[in-house]
C-alpha cells in the first residue's frame, strides 16, 4: 500500500517516526481537514461511522469545501445492518451525492496528493 491507516488511529512519535517515507501519507482518527501544509504522517479523517456519521461526513465536506481544503472520510463497512463503525449504502450513497452537489471531487487520498 502507498498510504497507510495507524491501528485504532494510535499514533506515536515512535510510529510516525519509523513510518515517515515508507508511505505517501499516514492517517489518524482525529476529525479535521486537509490543508497545504498538514502534516502528512497525522492526517485527520472523518469516520463515517455511529448515528450521527453521516451528517457529521457532511458538515467536514461543507467545511473543506468553504474553507477550499480536502476531507479524508472513511469507515469500516457498507451494508444494510452496518457495525457500529460502519454505514448503509443509503447512507454513502447520500453523502456522495451531497459532496457532489457542493461541487467536491471525489479521490482517493493517493490521487490528491499526486
Amino acid at each position: 500500500p502507498r498510504h497507510f491507516a495507524y491501528p485504532y488511529g494510535e499514533v506515536s512519535p515512535q510510529a510516525k517516526k519509523a513510518l515517515k517515507g515508507r508511505y505517501g501519507s499516514l492517517r489518524a482518527v482525529h476529525s479535521g481537514i486537509v490543508r497545504d501544509g498538514s502534516d502528512l504522517n497525522q492526517l485527520p479523517a472523518v469516520g463515517i461511522e455511529g448515528p450521527d456519521g453521516e451528517a457529521e461526513a457532511m458538515r467536514w465536506i461543507d467545511r473543506a469545501v468553504d474553507q477550499a481544503a480536502w476531507v479524508i472520510l472513511y469507515t469500516h463497512d457498507v451494508r444494510e445492518n452496518p457495525s457500529k463503525y460502519g454505514c448503509t449504502p443509503a447512507a454513502l450513497a447520500r453523502i456522495v451525492a451531497h459532496a457532489q452537489a457542493r461541487g467536491a471531487a471525489i479521490r482517493t487520498v493517493g490521487e490528491v496528493l499526486a
